[in-house]
């Protein structure tokens, strides 16, 4: 789950759904519409919806993330910004079952998303452009959850860069690329196969990652070497340790079926997690009025993430050195002889003291040069993604 997903840092998606008065509508223009198209930028995995306009102001850019259930989110700038009516408080989490918190709501008269009008919207706030999420996808003003458009059909397409909404209903459920969503505050979940254990798994367009397990979970599965530390995951919940690793067996959901899949694992996860990077194999259609989803497989599959292989915790403030806890295997960092005990110390020239949120950025840059210490003496690796 690691919304994206890099070994680093990670924003996963919001869970406990929310209630909310407000019904999809649209403007008369839009009323005949069998079918609108919403303006978007796809980034890495990130659907963003721009031209959002909230109670007429605007335009703004708000992030889509099937694990905000039930409503949307307000990031504290547009709060301030359009000086937002506080409504009350709710308590959140990130849906795998860690701590909750209480959030402020926040009322919003009229929120227009192309051709679709929402009116009497309550939404949470917080900081949404904290930490490695800002140098990953920009800047948005607000999240929007799936059951904001109630009574459309939401087709998101990855590789044709696109998000639709029309009317009507999937057909039920066949097994294959049909199939019955389990009645879930937190996300829209599908039961999965993962090493010949059935699971359910939250789908999850706001997480970057690909396939996160609970470690009730992983503790069922044979894995092909020990999981290790990939990074650290940071929640509404708090931040917690990531593990990665290979397991025997296949994982299997509707049309699709991947031998000896790559799995991370949150410990205190209860429900598998479905991030951008596993959704982006398909063209995503999702039917809330009837719980449904059908996973058309993408004509032209995702190219495989690029990474360094650099297995970290993100350094913490302040901190000049951070021991490196592996290199993956096949990885530029394990080509270049980096392993377990090295402390790194600067990144492309930065100390690692100065590194702060640029972190995510810099490990999506090529070259990337990392200087580490090892048995006492200094040294420099020169990594490319290429």
């Amino acid at each position: 789950m690691p919304r994206r997903h890099s070994a680093c840092a990670v924003a996963l998606a919001l869970a406990f759904a929310l209630p909310t008065a407000a019904l999809a509508q649209e403007p008369p223009a839009a009323q005949a519409r069998q079918a609108v198209e919403l303006p978007v930028t796809i980034t890495g995995t990130q659907i963003l919806i721009d031209g959002v306009r909230v109670n007429g102001q605007g335009p703004y850019r708000f992030l889509f993330d099937t694990g905000a259930q039930a409503g949307g989110r307000a990031d504290a700038s547009l709060v301030q910004a359009l000086s937002l009516p506080q409504a009350g408080e709710v308590q959140v989490g990130d849906g795998g079952g860690g701590p909750t918190r209480t959030l402020p709501l926040y009322g919003i008269e009229i929120l227009d998303v192309g051709p679709v009008r929402l009116e009497g919207l309550n939404f949470i706030s917080r900081d949404y452009n904290e930490g490695g999420a800002l140098a990953l996808r920009g800047h948005i003003d607000g999240v929007l959850g799936p059951d904001i458009f109630a009574g459309w059909l939401i087709t998101i397409d990855y590789a044709a860069q696109k998000m639709r909404l029309e009317r009507g209903a999937l057909p039920e459920s066949n097994g294959r690329d049909v199939l019955d969503l389990h009645p879930n505050p937190a996300a829209p979940t599908v039961t999965m196969r993962v090493g010949g254990i059935e699971t359910e798994a939250h789908i999850d367009t706001g997480s970057m990652g690909d396939v996160t397990i609970g470690q009730a979970t992983a503790d069922r599965l044979t894995f092909q070497s020990p999981p290790v530390v990939a990074g650290q995951a940071r929640t509404v919940s708090g931040a917690f340790d990531v593990l990665e690793g290979r397991i025997s067996g296949a994982l299997e959901l509707g049309p699709v079926r991947i031998d000896n899949p790559t799995v991370r694992i949150v410990p205190h996860f209860r429900t598998a997690n479905l991030g951008g990077q596993f959704l982006s194999r398909f063209a995503l259609t999702l039917d809330m009025a009837n719980q449904r989803v059908r996973l058309t497989p993408s004509a032209q599959p995702p190219a495989p993430p690029r990474r360094y292989g650099l297995m970290m915790r993100p350094p913490q403030a302040g901190q000049t050195e951070i021991e490196l806890l592996g290199a993956a295997p096949g990885s530029p960092a394990e080509a270049a002889g980096l392993r377990a005990g090295d402390r790194i110390t600067a990144l492309n020239g930065t100390p690692l003291s100065e590194v702060g949120d640029r972190l995510p950025a810099m490990m999506r840059t090529s070259p990337l040069v990392v200087a580490y210490v090892r048995d006492g003496q200094a040294h420099e690796a020169r990594l490319t993604l290429d």
